[in-house]
């Protein structure tokens, strides 16, 4: 069972010009929670054409090893011979062909191989990894930003997969099918796109990374990308802890609240809603630009929410800026009569 025998059965002059296989040892050893496992690391692999490896897997077990098919995780994997067996101490050698995409998605790729008895049972498995030299991809599906009416340009960036070797002087990025000013830089990059472009205060794109060519424009990867509008005024944080003040038997804690871009803070009138209860909130000034919201809460009307976090509604003013935004409200644990609070 050597790879010369099982690659010399296609004689056609397309595969005169093959390198020959790589060979890798691995041993098949003994696993917990799972069938006898070999480990093996193909490196950097080509994709858009085979790529041919010989596997020298030798029996670290005891027992004599032997399988009737050979399952594996995608059908650009194969291994032969697809049948066989393999005595203790002994090698097997089996032929693997990988033929993946030219654009594969995800730089590092992991794989089984499963040795299959003839009752249906695995007698053991190969896990496999390999990965590509000339691979570019985003490194997350999905992308949160945000943008004032005040920007001219809105810069989003993007995080990037590249291989070892990657030309990326002929991809670009496109938003519904519409290029867009792009840069890519080293591992990372960016997209810069006009706010006024945008004719909703919240709004989804699709962007797809294409590698372009003077004939096509081939997709290779995409993201989502969320885009909202910033309000001049923020909040945060978006989690409020509070404390019990036993001196004044109150429940205290607080929240900051700032104007965007330095700007001259009005003043600020809040509340906030829990379940069906409305509770006013104690506002001050700390600087020009920024604000405190203090929470100081009776135990007695909080107490069914000892040692609990629940999400409430705070709603701010401030000037002529309206925010209304849910925040996590962490209550601390605190003995209150039952009566107090039904």
């Amino acid at each position: 069972m050597t790879s010369s025998s099982v690659l010399a059965e296609d004689g056609s002059k397309e595969r005169t010009n093959l390198p020959e296989p790589v060979v890798i040892n691995t041993v098949l050893f003994e696993s917990v929670g799972k069938p006898p496992t070999a480990s093996v690391d193909f490196g950097s692999v080509q994709p858009g054409h085979p790529n041919n490896f010989v596997v020298k897997l030798t029996n670290g077990l005891q027992r004599r090893i032997s399988y009737s098919r050979i399952d594996s995780t995608c059908a650009c994997q194969s291994f032969s011979p697809t049948k066989g067996s393999v005595a203790p101490g002994k090698i097997l050698e089996l032929a693997f062909s990988l033929n993946i995409p030219s654009h594969p998605r995800g730089q590092l790729q992991y794989g089984v191989a499963e040795l299959m008895m003839a009752s249906g049972q695995p007698a053991g498995r190969i896990e496999f990894k390999y990965s590509f030299p000339t691979y570019i991809g985003f490194k997350t599906d999905m992308l949160l930003a945000e943008h004032s009416e005040s920007e001219k340009v809105v810069r989003v960036p993007i995080s990037l997969n590249l291989g070892e070797s990657v030309d990326v002087s002929n991809h670009q990025f496109l938003i519904d099918g519409i290029q867009i000013k792009r840069q890519l830089v080293a591992k990372n990059g960016f997209i810069e796109f006009a706010p006024q472009d945008l004719n909703a205060a919240h709004r989804r794109l699709d962007i797809q990374l294409v590698k372009s060519t003077d004939e096509t424009s081939e997709p290779i990867d995409e993201l989502s990308l969320v885009i909202s509008r910033k309000n001049e005024i923020e909040i945060s944080p978006k989690v409020v802890r509070l404390s019990l003040d036993g001196a004044r038997k109150r429940l205290v804690g607080s929240c900051f609240i700032k104007a965007a871009a330095s700007r001259e803070m009005p003043s600020v009138a809040a509340s906030f809603q829990l379940g069906q209860r409305s509770t006013t909130l104690k506002c001050s000034k700390l600087s020009k630009s920024i604000g405190k919201i203090s929470f100081s809460l009776p135990p007695m009307n909080f107490g069914k929410y000892t040692g609990r976090s629940v999400v409430a509604q705070l709603h701010a003013v401030a000037g002529d800026n309206v925010i209304e935004q849910k925040i996590w409200i962490v209550f601390p644990r605190f003995n209150v009569p039952k009566e107090s609070f039904q």
